[in-house]
């Protein structure tokens, strides 16, 4: 599966991880399917494996014996119970997708021995034969959670159970991608000729066929005006497929799309922590688009507050992602699109000035479908 990421960093994996430890003591790992570790923003909660884990040879120790026992769970597709040196277990699971093995879950940190069993003594003499200290490890002893066998095969259930949502949501994530991947290439096939899909003859098109030639080797931002329907996305794609950065990405947002508080992070980035969801560094469709072209479609819907961002990022191309103190840098060509009488707005304080005409330098207007039947917009 191709969005680890996003698969170990949803809220459903979160949660799971969280009952694992507090019901069992168990921290949950993700591998894929070539062994690479997928746990770049988690750490141990078990406290014996933090503590081995806290020094380099106790953490190659638990490295060589998680590759080994992957190597077997790659080979077999089979679930299985392992041990490791300092006498917990861990549970191997494979997660399979169309009958095809993408990675394992791992549950470490089972402990089974009863606290005066002798097994306990011994495992806690081989670490501290290996150097760990005897205090530390006591206390670390005292505080696990023993499962018998009913546990266990609760526990295990329980990873059964997830495993099947996170190949669900995966193959979801892999259709959206698959999905997103085929629409680029067709909407690359189909803009590479140019003006592809624009037809009219009439006096208003021929007008904006015109000014297509004219801007053609233009660097400017271009305000595209008409009513819904008109074809707006269509032409914005036109003007960047024919442009100088024809080669760079071509990236679409509808500013109405989204709450003004999510259309700041999807255009400007977030930084980790920066809101209740933010669990990871995000790049915004500004630093996406660098070197390339951003098409604001309805921009007329955009709140005030994100206006001056913009017009910031318009005068000299730097803007902070929300919650960042680094300044980014980027160049983006801006086309925006509206159905909104701009001045009209203007007027009512809804729109800045400034950023009318900083995004107005080539302005083109589409005629209404209605007006002549000549003009056809075949997408």
């Amino acid at each position: 599966m191709s969005d680890w990421t996003k698969i170990v960093e949803s809220h459903v994996i979160r949660i799971f991880r969280k009952i694992s430890y507090q019901w069992w003591g168990v921290d949950v790992q993700f591998y894929d399917e070539h062994g690479n570790s997928k746990n770049t923003n988690t750490c141990f909660q078990n406290p014996l494996c933090k503590v081995i884990h806290s020094v380099s040879k106790g953490e190659r120790r638990c490295s060589e014996t998680y590759q080994k026992h992957l190597k077997k769970c790659r080979k077999n597709q089979e679930p299985f119970f392992y041990s490791c040196y300092a006498g917990l277990q861990g549970f191997m699971l494979p997660i399979l997708s169309k009958q095809k093995y993408v990675g394992t879950m791992i549950g470490s940190g089972i402990w089974i021995f009863e606290s005066n069993d002798p097994m306990q003594k011994k495992y806690r003499e081989t670490l501290i034969d290996i150097g760990f200290d005897q205090i530390a490890l006591d206390r670390c002893y005292e505080r696990l959670k023993m499962i018998d066998q009913y546990k266990k095969e609760y526990l295990t259930d329980f990873m059964k159970i997830v495993a099947g949502d996170v190949v669900a949501y995966g193959e979801i994530l892999e259709e959206k991608n698959e999905s997103t991947r085929k629409q680029t290439v067709l909407l690359d096939e189909m803009y590479r000729k140019k003006h592809k899909g624009i037809i009219g003859v009439s006096p208003a098109m021929k007008k904006v066929f015109d000014t297509l030639e004219f801007i053609e080797r233009s660097e400017s931002p271009v305000l595209i005006d008409g009513e819904s329907g008109t074809g707006k996305e269509l032409l914005a794609a036109s003007v960047h497929y024919n442009s100088l950065r024809k080669e760079k990405m071509f990236v679409i947002q509808n500013c109405s799309a989204f709450t003004d508080t999510l259309l700041n992070s999807e255009l400007f980035g977030h930084e980790k922590g920066s809101f209740t969801g933010a669990v990871s560094d995000k790049k915004g469709l500004f630093e996406i688009a660098d070197k390339g072209t951003l098409f604001l479609d309805e921009i007329g819907d955009m709140h005030i507050s994100i206006q001056a961002k913009l017009l910031r990022v318009l005068e000299n191309g730097s803007f902070y992602r929300v919650g960042g103190t680094e300044q980014k840098k980027v160049n983006v060509r801006i086309i925006a699109a509206t159905n909104k009488p701009l001045k009209e707005l203007m007027e009512q304080g809804l729109f800045r000035k400034d950023l009318f005409y900083r995004i107005n330098t080539i302005h083109i207007t589409l005629p209404p479908l209605r007006e002549a039947c000549l003009e056809v917009w075949n997408t």
